[in-house]
């Protein structure tokens, strides 16, 4: 009998809430952590397992009032601790449906909402020590 290769090509896309794992065989190997995988079949019935994990990540949501939604308005979130710092984010509302969002950073609990500036107005520019514009 003659021995038989191919190469099979296999792609991983995660649902949401989850992410990739990695590729494994029935004993529980990895075999690669790349979403894109391929590899050659050697006349066996090896059996490829697409392993997925719930996302650790979580996400903060924003709807903001209409005031703030003149002027092509842009949202950010500004993340603080006192042990590692502070990061700003910006906030994107991909799916156009009023509410923005973004992934809340590692170690961060504590996050003003701010509008920052707009490109037509650049008098709205952030002021962190007053409420104009912030939460």
């Amino acid at each position: 009998m003659a021995a038989y290769t191919a190469t099979v090509n296999l792609n991983a896309t995660p649902a949401d809430g989850y992410v990739f794992a990695g590729w494994y065989d029935n004993s529980d190997n990895c075999l690669s952590g790349e979403k894109n995988y391929s590899y050659q079949t050697e006349n066996s019935g090896k059996t490829i397992i697409a392993k997925f994990v719930k996302s650790s990540k979580k996400t903060i949501y924003l709807k903001p009032s209409l005031t703030w939604l003149t002027d092509n308005a842009r949202f950010t979130a500004y993340f603080y601790n006192e042990s590692i710092g502070h990061i700003w984010i910006n906030m994107t509302d991909g799916d156009k449906d009023g509410i923005y969002e973004c992934e809340i950073p590692e170690g961060y609990k504590q996050v003003i909402f701010t509008f920052p500036h707009t490109n037509s107005s650049p008098s709205k520019a952030l002021n962190i020590s007053t409420l104009e514009s912030n939460w």
